[in-house]
């Protein structure tokens, strides 16, 4: 079975949000077990997780080729579900999920 580069972005897509689901976990536990002065400054804790940024860059990149090659086929499946792992990516990076349970 011959596996199609659009699945492989998929698959990829799919494996960087489960790890920024990973990632806005372990910065919610770590905000739930600080106290005081580290709950104050944990802006500066979050600088750690600037390599984030890098991610989107790269998830980006995927869905702007996923797209460009499923739009030539006509395949609304792969573009809707691209694009919804998309937003996912960007629901996860800059909006901080984790503050929600807080």
């Amino acid at each position: 079975m011959k596996i199609k580069l659009t699945h492989i972005y998929l698959l990829i897509l799919l494996i960087i949000n489960i790890y920024l689901i990973k990632v806005n976990q372990d910065i919610y536990f770590k905000y739930v077990v600080s106290k005081g002065k580290t709950r104050a400054l944990f802006g500066l804790y979050l600088i750690n997780y600037t390599y984030l940024i890098y991610l989107f860059i790269f998830e980006l990149l995927l869905y702007i080729f996923s797209n460009l090659k499923n739009k030539n086929y006509k395949k609304t499946s792969y573009i809707l579900l691209s694009t919804f792992l998309f937003l996912l990516s960007i629901i996860l990076i800059f909006f901080h999920p984790w503050k929600w349970f807080i």
